[in-house]
């Protein structure tokens, strides 16, 4: 192999399902590394080089990820965010730092993989948030994640298009996300590495569908049938997950909002009373 950007043959797989064309792609690759681009997003000029370098520099990790900004347009695709830089790039054993897999961006788009290390891997087919198992079950299997601490991807946002406004406006596909979350949990028992991660797994479930509830607030509905559809999924929630006794409150709050946790800990203690009432 030698150390040029040949290494990286540009591939492109359309699809009017987005989990469809990813998983075409991951049949039909033949690069050493895989990355992802959705199409209304956009990357600095030299993400792709710049990840590149890093990978041959640490020894051809299984997985390289750099920064990502929420963006409204294309603004941001000439300026020069070094300033944002926080150091210089990171190795990283996740094993060993367990507390780097809850930082980590959900999403697939900020990272390249090693393909080696994908073989008959693939993305949850008609399902939202379909990111969120393929990239943290590969990292917590990875031995060495590379992380450069730049802004390189630009993931756009629009409230009015795209897969964004999704999140604006009731939702039948809500619970997806039990789907997509019940498959982390599958992929990393079958890796063998469920005993040294389960506790970032649960925080990671109860996470990200806390997040989901949080959206409901943004829909256009009454208020009662707000509170109707966020009563079901912290049922959900809680059934699936259980209550906050053994999760670390702070790290759950930074990863999903304070106001949320504590509408899931007054549902929670709402319910315990209920529980008492009927047995008195």
């Amino acid at each position: 192999m030698d150390n040029t950007f040949s290494l990286f043959s540009c591939q492109l797989f359309f699809s009017p399902k987005l989990k469809a064309s990813r998983n075409r792609g991951l049949k039909l690759a033949t690069g050493e590394y895989i990355g992802f681009v959705d199409s209304d997003d956009y990357v600095r000029s030299t993400m792709y080089e710049d990840m590149y370098k890093d990978l041959v520099n640490n020894n051809y990790p299984e997985l390289v990820t750099t920064d990502v900004m929420f963006v409204k347009d294309n603004g941001y695709a000439n300026i020069d965010l070094e300033f944002l830089a926080r150091g210089k790039e990171k190795v990283i054993n996740p094993i060993q730092d367990r507390s780097a897999v809850i930082s980590e961006s959900p999403t697939v788009c900020n990272k390249i993989f090693r393909r080696d290390t994908l073989k008959d891997f693939y993305f949850v087919e008609d399902s939202l948030f379909e990111d969120i198992p393929f990239s943290y079950a590969k990292y917590m299997e990875a031995s060495k994640v590379v992380t450069i601490p730049s802004i390189n991807y630009f993931y756009r946002r629009d409230i009015n298009r795209g897969v964004s406004s999704i999140n604006y406006r009731e939702n039948s596909h809500i619970t997806d996300i039990f789907k997509v979350l019940d498959r982390l949990d599958f992929d990393i028992k079958n890796s063998s590495r469920y005993e040294i991660f389960k506790d970032e797994i649960k925080l990671i479930q109860l996470a990200y569908s806390l997040i989901r509830v949080e959206e409901i607030n943004n829909w256009d509905l009454d208020e009662e049938k707000k509170i109707l559809v966020k009563d079901k999924m912290f049922s959900l929630i809680e059934e699936k997950y259980g209550n906050l006794d053994s999760v670390d409150i702070t790290l759950l709050q930074s990863k999903c909002g304070i106001n949320i946790c504590d509408e899931y800990t007054n549902y929670l203690d709402t319910e315990k009373e209920k529980i008492k009432s009927l047995k008195n």
